[in-house]
C-alpha cells in the first residue's frame, strides 16, 4: 500500500479518535458483532436451537470467508494504523495479524447478509447493511484498520457471499455423488490444502519481506503480546475446526441428523450444554496439548489440528446426541 494512502488514513483515524471518548464503548460493541469468537457462538446457536441446516450453511460461508482473509492478508502484508503511527491510540484489544483486508469487514458483510438472504426479509437485508457498516467503521475508529483495509474488507464480502450463493447448489450436486468416508476424505484434503496453500505463502513472503522493526516497536509501545502477522496457527485453526464440523455433519447423519425445533427453554438448555462442551473442549485440551509441545512448532501446530477439529466435531455430532440422550432434542422425523 502507498505511504501516501496510508498517511491519509493515519489522518482519518486521528480526525476520528479526537471526537469524543464516549465513542469507545458503542464502537467496541460493534467490533464485538465482528469478532471471530461471536461467529463461533452465533454459528453453534443456529445450528442447535434454530435451524442446523442454516446453521452449516452459515459455517461453511465463514469458513471460507476466514480461509480467504489469512492468505490476502498474507499476502498483501501490509500494517495496522497502530503499528504505522504511535499517535494512533489503540482503543480495543491489539491483534496480531496483518492489517489488509479487514477481517471483520469481509466476515460481518458474509455473515449478517448471508442471514438475511436466507431469511428472505426486506428488514433483515437493511440491519445486515447497518451492521456491516458500523462493524467495520468501528474497526477504524479503534484504530486497528486503515479505511483501506476495510473497504477492501466489503468489497471482499460481496464478492465471497456472491460466489457462495451461486456455487451452492452446484457443488453440492457434486457432493452428494459420494460416500460418507468420500465426503470426509475431500474435506480434510480440502483443510490440509487451505494450510499448506497459507505455508506457502508465508515462505514466500518471508524469503523477500521482513517486519519492519519499527512496526514491532511502535505495536510494542501498546501491546505486551508481540506481533506474529506470519504465523499458520490461524490458518490451522479454521481448517481443523471447518474439517471437525463438516465431518462430524456427514457422520450425523448417517444416524438421521437431529431436530432443532422446541421450545425456547429447551433450546436455552441445549446451548447451555453445547457451550460447556466447548469451553471444557478448548481449556482442557490447550492445558494438556501445553505440556507436550510448544504451540508454535510442528508437533504444536498437529495438536493444534486436533484441538480444534475435535471442538468442530463436538459441534456438529457430538453435542446433537447429548442433547437426544438428554432429552433436549430429538432426531430428525423426515
Amino acid at each position: 500500500m502507498p505511504e501516501s494512502i496510508l498517511n491519509w488514513g493515519i489522518q482519518l483515524i486521528l480526525s476520528l479518535q479526537s471526537l469524543s471518548d464516549w465513542l469507545v464503548g458503542p464502537m467496541e460493541a460493534f467490533t464485538f458483532l465482528g469478532n471471530e469468537d461471536f461467529f463461533l457462538l452465533l454459528f453453534p446457536f443456529l445450528y442447535w436451537c434454530i435451524d442446523s441446516r442454516l446453521g452449516i450453511r452459515i459455517g461453511v460461508y465463514l469458513v471460507i470467508s476466514l480461509g480467504l482473509n489469512t492468505l490476502l492478508k498474507a499476502a498483501w502484508h501490509a500494517p495496522r494504523p497502530y503499528w504505522f503511527d504511535p499517535r494512533v491510540k489503540l482503543l480495543t484489544g491489539a491483534e496480531s495479524s496483518f492489517g489488509i483486508p479487514s477481517g471483520h469487514a469481509q466476515n460481518s458483510v458474509v455473515i449478517w447478509s448471508g442471514i438475511a438472504a436466507q431469511s428472505r426479509r426486506g428488514w433483515g437485508w437493511t440491519v445486515a447493511v447497518v451492521l456491516a457498516f458500523l462493524i467495520g467503521f468501528s474497526r477504524i475508529y479503534l484504530g486497528v484498520h486503515f479505511p483501506t483495509d476495510v473497504l477492501t474488507g466489503w468489497v471482499l464480502g460481496v464478492v465471497v457471499l456472491a460466489l457462495a450463493i451461486w456455487l451452492e447448489k452446484p457443488v453440492m450436486d457434486w457432493i452428494r455423488k459420494f460416500g460418507a468416508w468420500e465426503k470426509v476424505s475431500i474435506f480434510f484434503a480440502l483443510s490440509l490444502g487451505f494450510i499448506l496453500l497459507n505455508v506457502l505463502i508465508i515462505q514466500s513472503v518471508n524469503g523477500s519481506f521482513t517486519v519492519p522493526a519499527a512496526w514491532v516497536e511502535t505495536a510494542g509501545l501498546v501491546a505486551e503480546e508481540p506481533i506474529a502477522p506470519l504465523s499458520p496457527s490461524g490458518m490451522i485453526t479454521t481448517m481443523a475446526a471447518a474439517f471437525g464440523f463438516i465431518s462430524g455433519v456427514v457422520w450425523l447423519e448417517t444416524r438421521g441428523g437431529f431436530d432443532a425445533r422446541g421450545t425456547w427453554w429447551v433450546r436455552a438448555g441445549r446451548l447451555l450444554v453445547g457451550l460447556a462442551g466447548v469451553l471444557g473442549l478448548r481449556y482442557g485440551l490447550d492445558a494438556v496439548f501445553d505440556l507436550i509441545a510448544v504451540d508454535e512448532s510442528l508437533l504444536g501446530y498437529i495438536l493444534r489440528y486436533i484441538r480444534y477439529g475435535t471442538i468442530g466435531f463436538w459441534m456438529a455430532a457430538l453435542a446433537p446426541l447429548v442433547f437426544i440422550r438428554l432429552k433436549l432434542a430429538h432426531a430428525r422425523s423426515e
